[in-house]
C-alpha cells in the first residue's frame, strides 16, 4: 500500500511539474535585444571650446511596435561650466513626446528636474513641434555644468500627418556676439525613415 501512495504521489507531482512549466511557458521568457528595432542612428555634436566644452553624444532607435512606430533618443551629454545654452533636442511636427528622463547633472546637489523643459509650438506652420532643453538658463547665467544621460521617447501624432523622412536637430552650446545672445553654436541634423516599417 505504501508502494502505491509513494508512486501515485511522484506521478502526481511530475503531472503538476509539467503542467505549471507548460502555463509559464513565455511568461518568464528572456528578452531580445534590439526586439523590433529597424533602424539605429549614431550622433555627434561638440562646442569644441578647450575650457568649456558642451558634448551630445548619443544613438536614435527606430521601433516598429503593434503598428505604431516609436523613436526612441538616448544620449550621453557635457555640459561646459561657462555654458549658459546646455543641450536642446528639436522635435518635428508629427511627432510627440511620451517619456522624457534626463539626470543632468549627476553629482551635484540640485534636482534633475529644475535642468530641463519641454517646450512646444502650436504654430502649425513651424518645421519644429517640441523643443527638450537640458541645462539652460534664459538668464543667460552659466550652470555650473555637468554630465548627465537623456532619454526620449517619441510617438506618431495620430491628429497630424508626419513625413516617412525627417530629421531631429540636437543643438549645444553659446555665446554672446557682437552682444547679441546665441543658442546653439553647434547642432547636428539625425535623418530618420520610418518608411522602412512594413
Amino acid at each position: 500500500m505504501k508502494k502505491h501512495t509513494i508512486l501515485w504521489t511522484l506521478l502526481f507531482l511530475s503531472l503538476f511539474s509539467l503542467a505549471a512549466c507548460g502555463s509559464n511557458k513565455g511568461k518568464n521568457s528572456a528578452a531580445t535585444i534590439n526586439q523590433n528595432t529597424i533602424q539605429v542612428k549614431e550622433f555627434e555634436v561638440s562646442t569644441k571650446l578647450p575650457d568649456s566644452n558642451t558634448v551630445a553624444k548619443g544613438n536614435v532607435y527606430v521601433q516598429d511596435s503593434h503598428d505604431n512606430v516609436r523613436i526612441m533618443v538616448v544620449a550621453s551629454i557635457i555640459i561646459g561650466e561657462n555654458d549658459w545654452g546646455g543641450v536642446s533636442f528639436l522635435i518635428p511636427a508629427g511627432w510627440n513626446i511620451s517619456n522624457a528622463l534626463s539626470s543632468f547633472p549627476n553629482g551635484s546637489g540640485n534636482e534633475a528636474g529644475n535642468n530641463a523643459a519641454i517646450w512646444n509650438t502650436a504654430d502649425t506652420e513651424s518645421e519644429w513641434k517640441s523643443c527638450v532643453e537640458i541645462g539652460r538658463n534664459h538668464s543667460r547665467k552659466p550652470t555650473g555644468g555637468g554630465e548627465g544621460t537623456v532619454f526620449l521617447e517619441l510617438i506618431r501624432d495620430k491628429n497630424a500627418s508626419a513625413s516617412e523622412s525627417f530629421s531631429l536637430l540636437v543643438s549645444v552650446g553659446s555665446e554672446l556676439k557682437d552682444g547679441v545672445p546665441v543658442v546653439g553654436t553647434a547642432s547636428t541634423s539625425v535623418e530618420i525613415d520610418v518608411g522602412l516599417v512594413k
